[in-house]
């Protein structure tokens, strides 16, 4: 199995660094995400709660299955409906973590991309997280509507499926 590792971003600046094998490092605590606890250390113990930290605060960042509709959006843009917060996060990690309530976000290491092109608040959803027009126009056939579609329509429709708000 190969090692990723992933960089956890606050707009340009990088928090921290985690690969798949568990080891981090923390950059500047101060501006990681309240909810994100990692450790840098080389136990055992600590570099599985890092992967699972890790994993949480991605699997938080999704859609809830228990939601309206969770299941049809998840099927339509042709992502499993995942049990485990380990499959939920490989969901939120292909579109980088992304999110209109806060300014973190998630890229692989090596990765040139900066805040400015993939944040939700200034992107259009095809470009923020990678969904193609295809995938987009089928999210409309499953039951929301956009009275006027606009420059923001599909930053509203990510808000919509990654962060549960109320159904239309």
């Amino acid at each position: 199995m190969q090692k990723t590792t992933y960089e956890i971003m606050h707009k340009n600046r990088k928090t921290a660094s985690l690969s798949t094998d568990g080891h981090c490092k923390i950059y500047f605590k101060s501006f990681m995400p309240y909810n994100l606890y990692l450790e840098e250390a080389n136990d055992l113990d600590c570099l599985v709660n890092n992967l699972t930290n890790f994993y949480y605060w991605c699997a938080s960042r999704v859609l809830t299955l228990d939601r309206t509709y969770a299941k049809e959006i998840l099927n339509s843009i042709g992502m499993p409906q995942a049990m485990t917060d380990k499959d939920r996060a490989k969901i939120a990690l292909s579109y980088r973590c992304a999110s209109v309530t806060d300014v973190f976000w998630v890229r692989e290491q090596g990765e040139e991309v900066t805040f400015e092109e993939c944040n939700l608040y200034d992107n259009h959803l095809d470009i923020g997280i990678g969904l193609g027009p295809d995938r987009i126009q089928r999210l409309f056939h499953i039951g929301f509507h956009i009275v006027h579609r606009n420059d923001h329509a599909d930053q509203f429709l990510c808000y919509l499926l990654f962060h549960s708000a109320t159904c239309l």
